[in-house]
């Protein structure tokens, strides 16, 4: 089981990914991830199940990923249970969250899915290093939606502090910030019918 404390901001990458893929980059891991929420988008803590499958990035667009098995033909698949719950903070740099996370076995994520109706994300999760203009090099998380999220792609950074978040100056390849957005919680996303509008 792990304990921590989560500090992220969260971005809408752009719809066109010129600037992204201008930048230098690795792929560092990516997977497909099922997850789903026990409980409502407005509960506090909140409940998750997810689970994993390793995808073989080696033979695909970095920027347009498809879920492929492992290279040995077998997918690596690993499952979570987690219970996040903010906590209250003035700063408005990053959302903070409380975290238990440990591992379930199949039957155990089975079950719990049941209860996760109508409140379920599918997603193709890469994790890139980026060589960023300012901050040298930092891991990006990108998340790119599938099912009744098709066309959304959002990226998150996690910081080990609190200073760190705020002098943070995000480059325009990132998009609009939605870090305090809650359209853009995973929570809620997994219970809308479609993405939230882009910006004007």
């Amino acid at each position: 089981m792990a304990v921590g404390v989560e500090i992220e901001r969260k971005f809408r990458l752009l719809a066109h990914t010129e600037l992204w893929s201008e930048q230098g980059f690795t792929v560092l891991a990516a997977w497909e991830i099922w997850q789903g929420y026990v409980t409502p988008a407005d509960a506090d803590p909140e409940v998750r199940v997810r689970r994993l499958r390793e995808v073989d990035m080696t033979t695909v667009d970095a920027f347009e990923p498809q879920a492929l098995l492992g290279s040995d033909g077998e997918p690596t698949v690993v499952r979570w249970l987690a219970v996040k719950s903010r906590i209250p903070t003035s700063d408005a740099g990053a959302l903070s969250r409380q975290e238990i996370e440990t591992p379930i076995d199949e039957d155990f994520f089975t079950e719990a899915w049941r209860f996760c109706d109508q409140r379920r994300l599918h997603k193709i999760r890469i994790e890139y290093m980026v060589q960023l203009p300012v901050d040298g090099h930092r891991v990006i998380v990108v998340d790119h939606f599938r099912d009744h999220l098709e066309g959304l792609s959002l990226a998150e950074i996690e910081f080990g502090d609190w200073t760190a978040s705020t002098r943070f100056d995000p480059p325009g390849f990132l998009g609009r910030e939605v870090t305090h957005d809650e359209r853009y919680r995973n929570a809620r996303l997994a219970e809308a019918d479609k993405p939230p509008p882009e910006p004007a």
